[in-house]
């Protein structure tokens, strides 16, 4: 099954429908990186949280981290970009 590959580099939306989250990745800029995704949106339930240390990159593979309702991921630090393959 062919995986959707988003880049993030701010708060947002990742899959508006249902969806399943096979491989995160995540690199840290000048700061300390976290990657908090929920589902439901901005106040939904947390489903996972990564995090990387200031300029590395951290890569999760996933059996697959189920979403029923959307895909949200609140990303912070200085200047982190993450990226989610959701099928």
């Amino acid at each position: 099954m062919e995986g959707i590959l988003y880049h993030l580099t701010a708060d947002a939306t990742v899959h508006a429908v249902p969806g399943r989250v096979t491989c995160v990745v995540l690199t840290g800029g000048s700061d300390a990186a976290t990657l908090v995704l929920k589902d439901g949106g901005s106040g939904g339930t947390t489903k996972l949280t990564i995090k990387a240390a200031i300029n590395t990159t951290v890569v999760v593979p996933l059996r697959g981290a189920t979403f029923e309702t959307d895909i949200y991921a609140d990303l912070t630090g200085t200047g982190p970009a993450a990226m989610i393959e959701v099928v």
